[in-house]
């Protein structure tokens, strides 16, 4: 019991320290159970000279195969993986990345990493930095909070929203559901037009030439 308890050890020893290298043993179609403890060994041998992916591919392979130790390994390296890439999503989206920013909507949404707060921190920046899926989802989000319409366009157009500001200048325009007000709807499609939204600015210039 000793002598196995020694061997375990110095095996995680040389884990630790990346030492360590396998045989290959012979890949063999009749014999699954040999072929999974195959593409663990070589999952840790890919892990040894620094190739996560790799050993990722191989130690899912092992895991399907029936391999416990593939499967125990195949979730550790997800796990690095994912906190790996997040960290330089984080960079990304911090540097103005709006699907970077998104991607940590997504992974702060998931049920393992759930956190509402920063889920939605993270969306309503992708979308003012201008992802358009990241905006649907906070328009539906949003909406069953709202009164209406011109209330949600005039909380998006705050925050730059070209597009919110267009269309929020046409309801002053028309008089939808508001009192006409032609000098507030200019105002709006400047702001739409300072953010690039080239009809805001040809609609802009219109409305002057009337005056």
């Amino acid at each position: 019991m000793r002598f196995i308890g020694l061997i375990l050890l110095s095996f995680i020893m040389l884990c630790a320290n990346e030492t360590i290298f396998f045989i290959k043993p012979p890949y063999k179609a009749n014999f699954p159970h040999n072929n999974a403890k195959y593409f663990t060994n070589e999952g840790f041998r890919a892990i040894s000279f620094g190739s996560k992916k790799i050993a990722r591919d191989l130690f899912y392979k092992a895991c399907v195969l029936g391999d416990d130790l593939g499967c125990v390994a195949l979730n550790n390296i997800n796990a690095n993986l994912k906190v790996e890439s997040t960290v330089i999503a984080k960079s990304e989206c911090d540097l103005g990345d709006k699907d970077a920013c998104f991607k940590l909507y997504k992974y702060y949404s998931t049920e393992t990493m759930l956190d509402d707060f920063k889920a939605q921190w993270y969306l309503s920046k992708s979308c003012r930095l201008g992802n358009s899926e990241a905006c649907n989802i906070e328009l539906s989000n949003v909406k069953p909070f709202i009164h209406n319409e011109r209330q949600l366009l005039n909380e998006q157009c705050f925050y730059n929203d070209a597009f919110s500001c267009y269309k929020l200048a046409n309801i002053y325009i028309f008089g939808k559901g508001v009192v006409k007000n032609a000098e507030f709807a200019k105002t709006l499609l400047k702001k739409s037009c300072e953010n690039g939204l080239q009809k805001a600015c040809v609609k802009y210039i219109e409305i002057l030439s009337f005056n």
